[in-house]
């Protein structure tokens, strides 16, 4: 890393932590607003970029276009939903404002996470170019033009095998974070309003549910999502390699399914 690449990172986070900052006190202050300006700009821009998408992606494109259909028909016909979602918002912010631990241990959790997601890119940058390619996975070419470069067994072996390592431990970092947060949530909503009160460092005693009682189905959760984000990457690395339009579609079908795949294994850990 150069220096001057690094007071970018740097800069780059001060100026979004601080948009992060005003997102905050705005969806305090008007929740409602926020929330149905959001979706909306949301689902309006993804139908806009769609469809010009299509013409240089189709399959992003088309991926673009269904998620801003689902949302528009959210938008026209279940108008409640968004109303049922500023509530649960509002109702999230006040229990943060009043254990600002959670909002600590999700900041903390978030550096490790990145730190982690960090170290495999440097791991797999490193690997290919111990097998003689750019950090990038590109070809080396030498002065007389001629590509230096050649794929093997076991360097298609060894990326496979990192790539898969980093979606699963960033997976079930992310699944463990969650459930603590959700869990803090879970201990208020429950407990907040009987004769014992809200446990004593409710975000310890929920990390530590996480990390034992349901570490198991954690794991097992996200080794399910890891194999189609997998398979996605796998089509992608082939699609690239040979091109195609059917190919494209293909890539957006799984890719979709990675994500759906995801969404219900993320939230269902909050039941």
């Amino acid at each position: 890393f150069s220096y001057g690449l690094i007071m970018l990172l740097l800069f780059v986070t001060l100026i979004s932590s601080i948009v992060a900052g005003g997102i905050f006190i705005l969806v305090d202050r008007h929740c409602h607003k926020v929330v149905r300006l959001s979706f909306t700009m949301m689902t309006y821009g993804s139908i806009i970029l769609g469809i010009f998408a299509l013409f240089i992606n189709f399959g992003l494109g088309a991926s673009l276009l269904v998620f801003g259909s689902v949302g528009f028909i959210i938008l026209k016909r279940f108008n409640q939903s968004i109303e049922l979602a500023s509530i649960v918002l509002s109702e999230a912010f006040k229990v943060l404002k009043k254990y600002p631990s959670t909002a600590l241990f999700s900041f903390v959790s978030l550096v490790v996470l990145l730190f982690v997601e960090g170290i495999f890119y440097v791991v797999i940058g490193t690997t290919f170019i111990d097998f003689g390619f750019k950090a990038d996975g590109s070809h080396v070419i030498d002065g007389d033009g001629n590509d230096t470069s050649k794929a093997s067994f076991k360097l298609i072996f060894t990326i496979m095998f990192l790539s898969f390592s980093k979606f699963y431990i960033s997976d079930v970092l992310r699944n463990v974070i969650h459930t603590t947060v959700a869990g803090v949530y879970g201990s208020w909503y429950y407990m907040q309003s009987t004769f014992d009160g809200m446990p004593v460092n409710e975000g310890i005693g929920s990390l530590r549910r996480a990390c034992t009682f349901s570490f198991g189905s954690i794991c097992c959760g996200s080794l399910f999502v890891v194999l189609f984000q997998l398979i996605a990457t796998m089509i992608q690395v082939v699609h690239f390699e040979r091109g195609g339009s059917i190919g494209e579609v293909f890539i957006a079908l799984v890719t979709f399914v990675a994500i759906l795949v995801g969404y219900f294994n993320l939230y269902v850990y909050s039941y």
